[in-house]
């Protein structure tokens, strides 16, 4: 196992056990869930970039991103959008992949790949401005780490690969909680 490898399998453990303690843990912080969230997308952008996993690498660059950005105290009332953004935005990776399916499988894999790369980013966006509650939150977690897993195999990213599988669970699951808050306590 390589040192990056290893790096990406270590993001990979910290984001699983952060995202189950926003999930499962009724008492949560921001401040524990967007720091341990910004180390997991470190280390997943390096080993991500290592091998050219590139939607692996936008996710998590942007993650990095914005925890960091709340963690210096930074704000999102420039947020002015809601949650139809991302169902805007998904729609039109969905109506560009759809074609390529017929003629270029490979192509339209990407491309629905990045409609994920976007779900978790403005769904990660508009979750931290307090734009969008955690139900749907979970929700269109749900939906881009499935439809992200045929890029993830093609990728041989077997680190986030065995992440969003995960992923995915933890998100139905928490999806249907019903002590789960919505905002920390």
């Amino acid at each position: 196992m390589t040192g990056f490898e290893l790096l990406g399998w270590f993001g990979t453990l910290l984001y699983l056990a952060n995202y189950a303690y926003l999930a499962f843990y009724p008492r949560w912080r921001r401040p524990v869930y967007f720091s341990a969230n910004g180390v997991a997308a470190l280390s997943l952008v390096v080993s991500s970039a290592a091998i050219a996993s590139w939607q692996a690498v936008g996710i998590n660059f942007f993650w990095a991103t914005i925890s960091v950005w709340l963690l210096i105290g930074g704000s999102f009332r420039f947020v002015r959008v809601g949650p139809g953004v991302l169902a805007v935005g998904v729609g039109l990776c969905w109506v560009a992949a759809l074609p390529a399916l017929f003629w270029q499988w490979q192509l339209a894999v990407a491309i629905i790949g990045w409609s994920s790369t976007f779900a978790f980013s403005a769904a990660y966006l508009l979750f931290a401005a307090r734009r969008l509650s955690i139900g749907p939150y979970h929700l269109w977690n749900a939906y881009a780490a499935f439809v992200l897993l045929p890029q993830l195999y093609l990728d041989t990213n077997w680190p986030v690969l065995a992440m969003e599988v995960c992923w995915f669970a933890i998100s139905l699951s928490a999806r249907f909680n019903l002590n789960q808050p919505d905002e920390p306590r």
